[in-house]
């Protein structure tokens, strides 16, 4: 496993990853507790349920980070 730092609109995300070709696993471990705006904290709720359920990634044309869930569900992540 790798550790994994990153931004969730508000708040910082920390946890790990480990992948293998294009299959990745992500296990968050803990977020911190910033207050954001409603909508904001209701968009960062919705990406953080659905990390742990990241199935494979990919790198798009514009350099963009696309992880795809089990389900199908597609996260475009940019820095």
């Amino acid at each position: 496993m790798q550790d994994l730092a990153a931004s969730a609109t508000c708040n910082r995300i920390l946890g790990s990853y480990q992948s293998d070709g294009k299959r990745l696993t992500i296990a968050p471990a803990g977020t911190t507790m910033m207050a954001c705006p409603e909508a904001l904290m209701n968009q960062e709720r919705k990406l953080l349920d659905l990390l742990p359920t990241v199935k494979s990634y990919r790198i798009d044309e514009t350099g963009a980070l696309v992880l795809t869930t089990a389900n199908k569900t597609t996260i475009k992540a940019r820095r």
